[in-house]
């Protein structure tokens, strides 16, 4: 867990290094401690299986599959490449493919979650545990509560991801004005952006 932990730290100092500009170590970085954030996730979850109590295991898995889904969802936006323009060259099935390891580690990740709030079978708490089943359900319930936009978000990349890529049809209002905002904002500068 502190392995985890702590991998999953560092990839975090990366990703904030990331915002100031684009750097290609910084995002080595981030890549590889977000794989060794989910490398340690399934080792613990293999220790809980085989140390732990049934409920201990159940949430080590949750942990694991949250990790996994972190790091996929960090892999994703890497499946392209810089064009000579500098225009982005995406692969759309390395994306479709990124995006949906990632869906699918995450809903395991939130379904884990729910079930453990559901229930509390399996947690007995040791006599000297503060943490009562309800705060354990409760806690579970707001894991779940937070995955849950991760999980919409990757749907919507992976549904991105797999529409063809085509100009907006006359019958779109709001493709044309985005794409129109879009091409401004590129040429205008911040103001522009901001409106």
């Amino acid at each position: 867990l502190t392995s985890a932990e702590r991998a999953w730290s560092r990839a975090q100092e990366a990703k904030l290094a990331l915002e100031s500009g684009p750097d290609m170590s910084k995002k080595r970085v981030l890549l590889s401690r977000s794989s060794k954030a989910a490398f340690w996730g399934r080792e613990l979850a293999a220790a809980a299986v085989a140390a732990g109590d049934s409920r201990t295991a159940v949430e080590a898995a949750a942990y694991s599959a949250w990790l996994d889904g972190l790091a996929a969802m960090e892999r994703a936006p890497g499946a392209g490449k810089q064009g000579g323009d500098g225009s982005s060259i995406v692969d759309v099935e390395a994306s479709a493919a990124a995006w949906s390891s990632a869906l699918e580690a995450l809903a395991r990740a939130g379904e884990l979650c729910s079930r453990l709030a559901a229930s509390s079978a399996g947690f007995e708490p040791e006599s000297s545990s503060d943490v009562s089943p309800a705060d354990a359900r409760a806690a579970a319930r707001a894991q779940a509560a937070d995955v849950a936009p991760l999980v919409r978000f990757c749907q919507h990349q992976l549904g991105r991801a797999k529409a063809p890529s085509s100009s907006p049809s006359s019958s779109d209002p709001e493709r044309i004005a985005a794409a129109a905002a879009e091409g401004a904002g590129a040429a205008a500068g911040p103001k522009m952006k901001a409106a």
